[in-house]
């Protein structure tokens, strides 16, 4: 995700204090002068993930927070995949409000 132009991975406290989460990168978005902090996956990410659904219901969770500590700061957040994204996210990313988008690796 170079081509973004942003800076690298950074941990922010969760809304509840205690622990952090991991956000994959963060940039300006072109289209809306925006900050904008993203997750980024690859590789077989969505099918393991599909596949286990333990892994599945975590992966929901941390997204919702870190969904809701992005928009308490004011700042966008989405998730960006280099291969196509299965409906059972898109669907699941569209209902919580969360931008998604595929930039296949160049």
């Amino acid at each position: 995700m170079n081509h973004l132009g942003g800076g690298g991975g950074f941990f922010e406290r969760k809304l509840s204090g205690g622990n952090t989460r991991q956000f994959d990168g963060a940039f300006i978005s072109s289209s809306t002068g925006r900050g904008t902090w993203y997750e980024a996956k690859s590789g077989r990410f969505w099918v393991d993930t599909l596949a286990d659904p333990k892994r599945l219901a975590k992966f929901k969770g941390v997204e919702g927070e870190k969904l809701a500590i992005a928009q308490a700061k004011g700042i966008d957040y989405r998730i960006i995949s280099e291969n196509s994204i299965p409906a059972e996210f898109t669907s699941w990313f569209d209902k919580k409000g969360i931008p998604w988008e595929v930039i296949p690796r160049s």
